[in-house]
C-alpha cells in the first residue's frame, strides 16, 4: 500500500516538473487566470479534483 502512495506522489512529480519544465509560460498564465477565481470557487474546484483523483485512484486499484 505504502509502494503504491509513493508511486503516486513520485508520478505526480513527474508530470508537473514536466510541465513547468515545458511549458513555464502557460504556468504562469493559468496561476495569473487563477487568481481571478474567487476563494469559494477554487475551493470547490479542489474538492472536485481531489475526488476526481480519488476515484481514478480507486479504479486504478481495482483493476490491477
Amino acid at each position: 500500500m505504502i509502494g503504491y502512495i509513493i508511486w503516486g506522489l513520485g508520478f505526480a512529480m513527474v508530470l508537473e516538473g514536466l510541465a513547468l519544465a515545458l511549458a513555464p509560460r502557460l504556468i504562469e498564465h493559468v496561476l495569473e487566470a487563477i487568481k481571478t477565481i474567487g476563494l469559494s470557487q477554487r475551493a470547490m474546484f479542489g474538492l472536485v479534483y481531489a475526488g476526481v483523483g480519488a476515484v481514478l485512484l480507486w479504479l486504478g486499484q481495482t483493476w490491477i
